[in-house]
């Protein structure tokens, strides 16, 4: 038989559990590790992503003055370009109303 093999016996088993009992304080660091660097990413996305938001935000609000601008824009050019053409048309009629009183002034 091999002597003192009682001690060698417990002395691996105490080296298993303490070894055992390191790698897991090693991994409970890692993991805490981990989730502080999560953590510490996902507040980094969260406030970039309120940059963003705001860079978005005015972006439409810029897009909603343009908007505004093209519309009164267009109401005005459309306005004036009814008007062009309700002169035009509203020329001869009273062209023709001019000539019809001239015509009565001779008679009369």
């Amino acid at each position: 038989m091999v002597p003192n093999i009682d001690l060698i016996f417990l002395s691996l088993v105490y080296g298993s559990i303490i070894s055992c009992i390191l790698l897991l304080a090693v991994f409970i660091v890692l993991i805490f590790l981990l989730l502080a660097i999560a953590i510490v990413l996902f507040s980094v996305v969260l406030i970039d992503s309120y940059d963003v938001v705001a860079f978005v935000s005015w972006y439409f609000e810029i897009l909603n003055a343009n908007i505004q601008l093209a519309f009164v824009l267009f109401l005005c050019t459309s306005i004036q370009i009814g008007l062009k053409y309700y002169t035009s048309v509203s020329k001869p009629s009273m062209e023709s109303m001019l000539t019809k009183i001239k015509a009565k002034m001779k008679n009369v």
